[in-house]
């Protein structure tokens, strides 16, 4: 590992030994600070949740600008936060989230649903790939939504292919090319 100067060498020595020593039951010099700060850094740069799930570049910008204010042993990467366009995409019926449903100040929330059924636990333990492929897939995305008419996965394997004749469907068919 490189580093920008010997200072921020002795930085990250210091935070590593810090951290071990907790792990290992020793006492550090300090507690470690260790946290998922959710869209603090959004809010502490000046944007909302709505632009920083939109615009990499300002989430950048904020974890940057949080992580180098504020002296954290470990932070987690910007990475946990949602891309507003791939939600978007995959139409998450789980989640509201800032522009969908929520206003642009307030961080994704999750939307209470049974999404495994008292009924179909026996299908789920059963075959757990196509139950989720088929049933629970399309009932938490919406873009997954012409997976439900797809055969067992079993038949897609079929001697001659007759599984795959589902792909001629016009909804599977137009889902396949909306995201080739």
């Amino acid at each position: 590992m490189t580093f920008d100067s010997p200072e921020a060498k002795a930085l990250y020595e210091e935070r590593v030994t810090r951290l071990i020593d907790a792990i290992k039951f020793k006492e550090p010099d300090r507690v470690p600070v260790v946290y998922s700060p959710g869209f603090v850094p959004a809010k502490y740069s000046g944007y909302t949740v709505r632009e920083v799930m939109y615009d990499s570049e300002k989430l950048t910008r904020a974890w940057l600008k949080y992580m180098n204010d504020f002296e954290h042993d470990i932070l987690p990467g910007a990475g946990l936060v949602r891309s507003g366009e791939a939600m978007e995409i995959l139409g998450p019926k789980m989640n509201s989230w800032a522009g969908h449903g929520l206003p642009d100040s307030v961080a994704p929330q999750h939307v209470e649903g049974e999404y495994l059924k008292a009924d179909e636990w026996d299908a789920y333990r059963n075959d757990r790939s196509d139950f989720n492929l088929r049933t629970y897939l399309p009932r938490m995305y919406s873009a997954a939504e012409p997976f439900r008419k797809l055969p067992p996965l079993y038949a897609l394997g079929a001697f001659g292919g007759g599984g795959l004749s589902a792909f001629t469907d016009p909804e599977v068919k137009a889902h396949c090319k909306k995201t080739d």
